[in-house]
């Protein structure tokens, strides 16, 4: 019997069974009406989590009016690699903006004071997140850590996206345990084929602070519609080969 005929069939079997092993945690696709975001649940999630949000998010994903967040309680695990998405179409506001990140904390609460920005009483703080500005702007975007204490403009071809629609992405890489955890972030306009690495990785000191995912705006002056939501684990690349090339070998053993 050809052992190709065996081998190289098991071996995608292998890495299609790796690579299911990706997870949803959240995944919304805002299809509701104009009702608040507050105390809705996403369109899928494995905890149940609601989101905690100021009235300026609407379950339709539009997003207008005072300075807010809206999050969904979420704690990483060590030994795993978070995918956090969302897709914004419209995004308008002049030097204004929409943000997206693992944060600290949860509220209701209108106010400059739950917009990831760090300072004084502030309640929703952003750990590692990004912000895209509005149109009408020579103002970059920018990618943070804690608050705005760690701050690096974005690079690359999205680094001035004047608004519009963008897509955003912060990988949290736990895979290393206590001590090692790291964020790289990303952006991609309507047009692009692929997301850019608009930050190289940098450590997450504040580990312990990550308890919330989700968006922040930073005043009444910007606007446009969140078109999806998503935080998932992704396989470990290295790990998921090398249970193929283990699996592999044991069966040329065996053969």
């Amino acid at each position: 019997m050809n052992k190709k005929l065996i081998t190289l069939p098991l071996a995608g079997m292998i890495l299609a069974s790796t690579a299911a092993q990706a997870a949803v945690i959240f995944n919304d696709t805002f299809t509701g009406d104009t009702t608040d975001l507050n105390g809705k649940v996403p369109t899928s999630t494995t905890g149940g989590a609601a989101w905690v949000a100021v009235s300026n998010f609407d379950r339709d994903g539009s997003f207008d009016g005072s300075a807010g967040s809206a999050t969904l309680a979420f704690t990483p695990s060590n030994g795993l690699i978070y995918s956090l998405d969302a897709s914004i179409s419209g995004i308008s506001g002049d030097g204004n903006w929409i943000a997206l990140g693992f944060a600290n904390g949860q509220s209701v609460t209108a106010g400059t004071t739950n917009r990831f920005v760090s300072g004084n009483g502030n309640v929703v703080i952003g750990q590692a997140w990004m912000l895209a500005r509005g149109n009408n702007t020579p103002n970059p975007n920018a990618a943070h850590t804690v608050g705005t204490t760690d701050s690096e403009l974005w690079t690359g071809a999205v680094a001035t996206a004047d608004g519009g629609d963008l897509d955003l992405r912060i990988v949290l890489d736990t895979t290393g345990g206590p001590g090692t955890w790291t964020a790289t972030w990303f952006a991609k306009e309507a047009t692009d084929g692929s997301y850019t690495q608009v930050r190289a990785s940098e450590p997450i000191v504040t580990e312990a602070n990550l308890t919330s995912v989700g968006f922040a705006v930073s005043n009444s002056g910007i606007s446009g519609t969140l078109t999806s939501f998503s935080l998932t684990t992704i396989p470990e690349p290295s790990s998921a080969l090398l249970a193929a090339l283990g699996a592999l070998s044991l069966l040329r053993r065996r053969r």
